[in-house]
């Protein structure tokens, strides 16, 4: 692919299980090229969400915001659209929990953060606003965990700069929380929660 933009392709990497008797996570093989995603993106969404991937709003090849959502299938290795986003947002931050995706804020096209934040259910196939992200704490590009009944939002970018700062949206109570800043601003951390609960 010649394209500018993030490449739009999905790849796979079979990675072989360290000893021991229990069999590998994955076949081993090399990188393969997947079915290109149907639009040029990048500064979009991305999470899982069950055996999907899938990809939200985000700059096309013009620079343009869009609300598109994308959903790759894994088992059955095909795109297919969502409903598209309510917001028209690049770094968005995206989160799948369960059955339900999550867009907890995000960046315009001018680049001011948005703290708005919304839940997609795939059954219904509709998005609904759920509460906001705190008066202050609005950020896109921040590093996303889904967890258990939870989301954090670590670092990130406001308005006015890079994020240091951190929140979590309680599921079950529909509530945010503020979380021990991060020791230095970061925008697009990469971030997760191992199985113990650690943040990293």
């Amino acid at each position: 692919m010649s394209r500018s933009l993030i490449a739009a392709a999905v790849l796979a990497l079979g990675l072989a299980a360290c000893g021991g008797s229990s069999p590998p996570d994955a076949r081993l093989s090399a990188w393969a090229p997947g079915p290109d995603l149907p639009r040029a993106v990048r500064s979009a969404g991305v999470a899982a969400l069950g055996l999907q991937i899938v990809v939200v709003g985000g700059l096309d090849a013009r620079g343009q915001v869009g609300a598109e959502v994308d959903a790759f299938d894994s088992a059955a290795a095909t795109w297919g659209n969502l409903p598209a986003a309510p917001v028209l947002w690049r770094d968005g931050n995206v989160a799948g929990v369960g059955d339900t995706l999550y867009l907890a804020g995000g960046l315009d096209a001018a680049g001011a953060a948005h703290g708005e934040a919304f839940a997609f259910d795939p059954v219904s196939q509709h998005w609904r606003a759920i509460p906001g992200l705190p008066a202050g704490d609005e950020r896109g590009a921040a590093g996303v965990i889904g967890a258990p009944d939870r989301i954090y939002l670590l670092g990130g970018v406001s308005s006015t700069g890079v994020l240091a700062s951190g929140v979590v949206f309680d599921i079950a109570l529909q509530s945010w929380l503020a979380v021990p800043a991060l020791p230095a601003p970061r925008a697009h951390p990469a971030a997760m929660r191992r199985s113990d609960g650690w943040l990293i």
